[in-house]
């Protein structure tokens, strides 16, 4: 894809879901807001949004990160799911229940399965980027970090994170879950994110030796699976 279309598509999502100055930096645009394109390139643009799920914001729709389904999510590794739905009924029962620390839970949880059985969701990081915004004043981040801790998924919640600042501008001290953040983490996040846009119209997956080196047993879970299915259906 034309590294101009990614660089407005970046621009639009930073500025209609954000707030954001619309600038980006992919290649010789790094600190340039949208530029002009042909019909073509405008038209592919729309496509591409419309392909990932995030059109709203090409077009400047007010957005809500209730707007993310978040129902089917869930872990591959027996364990950690355990833990986690544990925790959910934990926190569901508390008399001190944050609704907002929850949902965020649940939406980096939804990032996770993507990442781990497809790709980045553009959408869904979007989504998590809105929900620390528009919630900041009410997330307990303290119990999130626990969370995430007790679930095992620390380094996938880093790396969604991550994103938000690296490819989406977000101001880091506003996701107190990111962890050993190093210009080599931030490069690697920014590529993954640009890399699912660029790649939108194509077959593509996230690369399995970057889904081990976040999350081994959520990875290794998912392929076993994967397999027993396969050799399930060709059985049936």
């Amino acid at each position: 894809m034309h590294r101009l279309i990614v660089h407005n598509l970046i621009c639009l999502i930073k500025e209609h879901a954000f707030g954001l100055p619309p600038t980006d930096g992919v290649g010789d645009n790094a600190a340039t807001p949208i530029v002009p394109m042909s019909h073509h390139k405008w038209r592919t643009l729309n496509y591409v949004a419309d392909t990932l799920g995030i059109s709203q914001y090409i077009a400047g729709t007010p957005a809500s990160a209730h707007e993310y389904n978040v129902n089917d999510a869930q872990l591959f590794n027996h364990w950690t799911n355990k833990r986690y739905m544990q925790l959910r009924d934990e926190e569901m029962a508390s008399e001190t229940l944050s609704e907002d620390t929850l949902r965020l839970l649940d939406i980096i949880v939804m990032n996770a399965d993507h990442i781990i059985t497809h790709d980045v969701d553009i959408k869904g990081i979007i989504a998590l980027g809105l929900h620390i915004q528009q919630h900041k004043a009410t997330i307990d981040y303290e119990k999130l970090n626990n969370w995430l801790s007790r679930i095992g998924i620390i380094q996938l919640a880093s790396f969604e994170g991550n994103m938000l600042v690296s490819a989406l501008g977000l101001n880091a001290d506003d996701i107190p879950f990111l962890v050993r953040r190093t210009k080599s983490r931030d490069k690697q996040a920014r590529n993954h994110f640009i890399r699912c846009i660029d790649k939108a119209l194509e077959k593509h997956s996230f690369g399995m030796s970057s889904r081990l080196g976040l999350a081994m047993n959520e990875t290794l879970s998912h392929r076993f699976f994967s397999a027993i299915s396969l050799v399930t259906d060709i059985e049936e």
